[in-house]
């Protein structure tokens, strides 16, 4: 009996306790691969860490767990990975690549370079983070003219999973926008070498919001498969997988 991990749906970054940095995705791929896993006799339980508003699996044996920010699903993901044995994991949620670092306005962020008060990039993103005006809202006002939104890299869930879970065998996800097929395969595989992960599901935004969603499931050996349809990816990666795991 196999133990799965699947994140699904988008994370939702905060400007202040009322705005927030989110995206589009619906989670409808990963709610479509955990129905497939829960369909098997073989699987024993479904860890489901999903984004606010994305589609939910049911059955009794899906365990959801809501996160909103990429911090947030670091943790879920690494308080599921050291208290349960996790056989494999489906990555597929839409991970946010930046956070806000400091909000303030156009004016107060020329002044800080104007006089003189810092030389280098560093510098002046730690003043403006020093400036941070949501050390004084809430809410931000939006009275507020020429803001500036300053923004930093997010942590990088996909790299963290192979040290909390050596054995699993993990899937990462690669989304592109109208690229050439050789290049979308290239940037899957270096995700493969870059995070020692099994798998990469490859989709070019293209198809993705087109009647017929193509994924293209590269493994580390190099096989590649393509699916055509929702329905075909989440059936294709549950039965690689499992078969994989057999193996």
């Amino acid at each position: 009996m196999k133990n799965i991990l699947i994140t699904s749906g988008g994370t939702s970054e905060p400007i202040d306790e009322i705005r927030a940095i989110t995206n589009k995705s619906t989670g409808r791929l990963g709610c479509a691969i955990a129905n497939e896993f829960s369909s098997r006799d073989d699987v024993d339980r479904i860890f489901y860490v999903h984004g606010k508003g994305a589609a939910l699996p049911e059955d009794s044996r899906i365990i959801l767990r809501q996160a909103k920010s990429t911090q947030d699903v670091l943790d879920a993901m690494t308080d599921i990975l050291k208290n349960e044995k996790i056989d494999i994991i489906i990555h597929s949620m839409a991970i946010s690549d930046y956070t806000t670092a400091s909000f303030l306005t156009l004016e107060d962020m020329l002044g800080l370079v104007a006089y003189g008060e810092s030389e280098t990039v560093t510098e002046v993103a730690e003043l403006m983070e020093k400036e941070d005006l949501r050390k004084k809202y809430t809410k931000l006002p939006s009275s507020i003219e020429n803001p500036v939104l300053l923004l930093k890299r997010t942590p990088k869930v996909l790299s963290k999973l192979r040290g909390l879970a050596p054995d699993a065998a993990i899937v990462g996800f690669k989304l592109l926008d109208h690229v050439p097929h050789e290049e979308l395969m290239s940037v899957a595989e270096a995700q493969i070498k870059k995070n020692d992960t099994d798998f990469c599901l490859a989709n070019d935004y293209a198809t993705v919001v087109s009647p017929v969603h193509v994924g293209y499931l590269l493994g580390k050996d190099g096989k590649e498969t393509e699916f055509r349809g929702k329905e075909a990816i989440a059936k294709g990666i549950v039965s690689v997988l499992m078969e994989y795991e057999r193996n």
